[in-house]
Formats: structure tokens, sequence, C-alpha cells
């Protein structure tokens, strides 16, 4: 792949490399004695009889003098204006009215004398790439990158500035610049990514989210219920629907309230689903017995039926309980086997989210100092989107431990370090590192055309 600038290079060009190449030889020089001769002979004079009257050294309308270009170079140079006078020929609108008119063929052999020059300059020159812009990651690849690179996705909100718009679209290099603003939201997207991703200290105290069923659906069955229970007499299961806190995939412990209604001698079996999948199945009797604790006391939780559940880390999941076994007495037509469900309850985060162990993992043994320079280099690696350096590696060092320097946690340590790659130029910015900037057109490394394709692609970091 070649480095080149966001505009199109011809495909003459391409194709005259190729040829090129192939013959061992290198691409011939634009100027030849064709198309000098077709500059004397078509352009030059076309210009001065019909064109330097109005554009020319004593009169430069639209700031336009025609007289200035008498050779094949000048030409060359001035590709835009010509590119204009060739669109005024074609339209008939130049010469003027009053002033004297070339005939058609005339205007054809001006007009296909420009068109070849420009076309033999196309197909010969040396290909020019440029150099390639240093692109911020636009709004939508930020979110994206740290989804990918951290595990968590953030909510920017409207304080975050949008991206400018070119040309109909939010990432062309030139238009998405960075201002005094932008870098205050970077830096707390960071510290609130880091925060979501690792758990510092003590993991978090478990709350739950309490979803009495009576809110859920309603029922109408003639069984006497307590207050706030409802009935389910049907193998379709009674759910809710959760989305999980940003950050917080895991293992959930997800319970429901139930007491049963016996049928035929048969106590009523339930299952509790996820996403329509069975997690777990067991047997509710009609009068619990009640289950005690160490103290002796009966537990306040005898009638909860938990499972556990891992839940993914910003989707939405289905969760909800079921009746296996319906059925009545036969004995008794106006008794049905039932589950009387009285609460969901959900916890508010897992213990620790998945990040936390994905970003700290490391090899058994290390420890100290070796773990830590193999968490931060493996991170950087990822976020600059090429193999960390060693000075890289130490940026970030120097940030952990002078966090571990405060008293700050191994975990915390981490954190910081992290946050402050996720500040860093190579982070926020596509850089393609260059070795000869210099130079001709020349292949880009493995991790570059990586970057590219994958931005191009997906809006987003290269996978591994």
């Amino acid at each position: 792949m070649r480095r080149r600038r966001d505009w199109r290079i011809p495909p003459g060009m391409v194709c005259a490399a190729v040829v090129a190449a192939l013959a061992g030889g290198s691409c011939v020089s634009p100027a030849g004695a064709a198309e000098e001769s077709a500059v004397a002979t078509a352009i030059v004079p076309f210009v001065e009889r019909h064109c330097v009257q109005c554009h020319g050294p004593d009169d430069q309308e639209a700031g336009l003098d025609l007289s200035a270009f008498a050779d094949e170079t000048s030409i060359l140079k001035g590709r835009a204006s010509w590119q204009r006078v060739l669109e005024q020929v074609h339209a008939g609108s130049m010469p003027p009215e009053g002033e004297p008119r070339p005939d058609i063929a005339e205007a054809e052999r001006f007009a296909k004398a420009v068109r070849d020059l420009f076309d033999r300059f196309d197909r010969t020159a040396a290909p020019d790439p440029g150099r390639v812009t240093m692109r911020r990651l636009s709004r939508v690849e930020y979110v994206n990158t740290v989804r990918d690179l951290v595990g968590v996705t953030i909510p920017l909100g409207d304080d975050f500035p949008a991206d400018e718009i070119g040309y109909g679209f939010d990432n062309i290099g030139d238009f998405l610049r960075t201002s005094p603003a932008l870098i205050d939201r970077y830096l707390a997207a960071a510290e609130a990514a880091m925060r979501a991703a690792i758990v510092v200290g003590k993991p978090f105290a478990t709350t739950y989210f309490r979803i009495p069923i009576a809110k859920l659906r309603p029922d109408e069955k003639a069984i006497p219920l307590e207050e706030g229970q409802r009935v389910l007499t049907g193998r379709e299961p009674l759910f809710t629907v959760f989305v999980p806190r940003a950050g917080w995939g895991g293992d959930y412990a997800i319970a429901f309230r139930m007491k049963g209604v016996e049928a035929g001698g048969e106590p009523p079996r339930f299952a509790i689903l996820l996403d329509d999948e069975v997690v777990r199945e067991g047997i509710v009797p009609e009068n619990p017995v009640p289950v005690t604790g160490p103290d002796g006391k009966p537990k306040k939780d005898a009638d909860w039926f938990e499972c556990t559940m891992h839940l993914q880390a910003g989707r939405e999941h289905r969760i909800g309980v079921s009746l296996v076994n319906p059925g009545a007495d036969p004995s008794d037509p106006n008794t049905k086997r039932a589950l009387l469900v009285g609460e969901l309850r959900i916890p508010n985060a897992p213990p620790r989210p998945e990040s936390h162990d994905a970003l700290l993992a490391a090899p058994d043994g290390l420890e100290g100092i070796a773990r830590s320079r193999h968490v931060l280099e493996r991170f950087a690696s990822r976020a600059y989107r090429r193999p960390a350096t060693a000075d890289d590696v130490e940026r970030l060092m120097v940030v952990a431990k002078a966090a571990e320097a405060s008293g700050e946690p191994w975990e915390g340590c981490m954190a910081l370090a992290m946050q402050a790659a996720l500040t860093s130029p190579k982070f926020l910015f596509r850089v393609e590192v260059d070795a000869r900037p210099a130079a001709d057109a020349h292949p880009i490394d493995d991790y570059d055309l990586a970057s590219r394709l994958s931005y191009f692609l997906w809006s987003t970091m290269p996978d591994q």
C-alpha cells in the first residue's frame, strides 16, 4: 500500500508506474517533443488570438493572465486555471460575444491539445504521495476505540464538542481540530472510563434493583394473592428487560421471590430464564420450610430463588421465570397449579467487572515492577496501535510510581497510568511514523495498514 493524499490518483498514473516497473525502467519526464510542438502550434496561438485581449498582462479579467503560460511546465503548474479555460471554451462562453470567435475545428484542436498535455503528464509523471495528515480520532471513532480497548462504553453527552463537518463528512483530517474544551472532555472521559473498568480497593457493596412483579404484568386469575404478588399458570415467562450499567458486564446473582400452589399432589416446578434459555430449574413448595441462619433465626430470604447469570455490558437481556408443569387437580377443576411471583431482584453491579481482570491480567510468577511493566506495555501497544517502545512504557511507569508513592493501591496505580495513555497524542491521533518522510512513494508498514483499514471499515481500532 502506498502513501497518498486524500484526493484520487488518476488511473493513468498508476498504470504508467506499473508498466515502467515491468519494463525495468523509471517513469519518463512529462516533457516531450510532441507536447512542446502542441503548445507552440495549437495552445499559444489560440490564446494570443482569442484570449489575451481580456486575460493578458494589460487586462486581467477574473485575475487571470494567460500570456504567462508560454510553455508546457507553466501550463502544468496552472492546471486549475486551465480546467476553467476548457470549461468556458467547451460551453461557448469564451471568447465573449462581440469578439472574434474561433471556428469549431480550431476550438477542438485547442481543447484536445490541452487535454492531451495533462493526460500525458498523468501517465508519465513520478507519483507524488504527499504527506499523511495526522488525524485526530473523530467522536464516533473515539467512543468505539475506548469501548474495544477498555471494555466500557462512554456516554459522551452534549457537553462533548461535536466534530466539524467538511464536504458532508465528520472524519476528514483537516477538519478534525483540537480545542481546549475538547482536551478537558478527553481528560474527564479517560477518568470515567478507567473508573468504570477497574475496581480500586475493595469491591463495591452490593445494592439491588427490586422490581415488584405487580408492575410488570397484570393478572386476573382468581387465586388469592398477597399484596404485590402476581400468579403464573402458563409456560410463557414473566420477564423484564435489564440493561447493565456500561462497563459492568459479569456474573450477577438474580433472584425471584416465589411461592407455590400445588395441584394433583404435585408442586409447581419453575424455570428461571436468561434470554429465553433456562439457567435454573426447581420446585416451589406451597408452604416453604423456613430456613434458619447461623443465629437460629429464620432467614428473611427463605422464599427467594437465586441463580447466577452472566450479563454482558451494554446489552439488553430478557430475564424471566416460567411454570414448567402447568395443570389442574383432576378431582377439583377449580384448583390450578401455579407460581406466586412477588419480586425480581437484580444486583446493581457485579463484584468486579470483566474489564478489571482483562486489563490487569499477567502471567503467574510476575510480581512487582515486572508485573506492572507487563500490564502497561500490553495496554500501551493496543492503545497506540503499534508495539509500545521502552520510552512509552517508562512514561506510564512514572505515573504509576508516583501514584504508588502517594499510597494508591496497585489497581489504582495501573488505572491512573492507563488513564494517562488514553490522553496521549499517540492514542487520540492516528499517527503514522514514517522512517522516510522525504522519500518517493513507498510501502507503509503492517501496523499503519491495519489502522487505515480498521478505521475505514469499522471506525475503530484494529483487533489482535
